[in-house]
């Protein structure tokens, strides 16, 4: 009977550890998805002719004024029942909100001052 205790917990043991590899293998690609990120915004963030897709909705509204009249015409960031997260790329944002990025970024450029002025 010891011996089929025994059976029967390492059993227990292979599958708690077979459960655990595949939980790191989850995190080590999801860490891997973050680092692209982080790498992608922090390229973005050092490149001042902007505004690009990869800016936070913050910087954005840091560094144009007037951005936020433009992100309420493209409906971000206009309505009282939904905030857009100062976290959030303006991709993720113009994803979420089915808004075509590339007019928003056309619009938003306008409000850029030229190298001239």
């Amino acid at each position: 009977m010891l011996g089929r205790r025994s059976t029967r917990r390492e059993t227990e043991l292979e599958g708690q550890l077979r459960l655990a590899w595949e939980r790191m293998d989850q995190l080590e690609d999801r860490l891997e998805e973050l680092g692209g990120m982080i790498h992608r915004l922090t390229r973005a963030d050092d490149d001042p002719n902007g505004p690009h897709a990869e800016w936070t909705i913050a910087r954005i509204y840091r560094t144009y004024p007037g951005a936020q009249e433009v992100l309420a015409r493209h409906h971000l960031g206009g309505c009282g029942s939904c905030a857009v997260a100062e976290e959030e790329t303006l991709r993720q944002g113009a994803a979420l909100h089915q808004v075509d990025l590339e007019d928003l970024l056309a619009d938003l450029r306008a409000l850029a001052p030229s190298d001239g002025s």
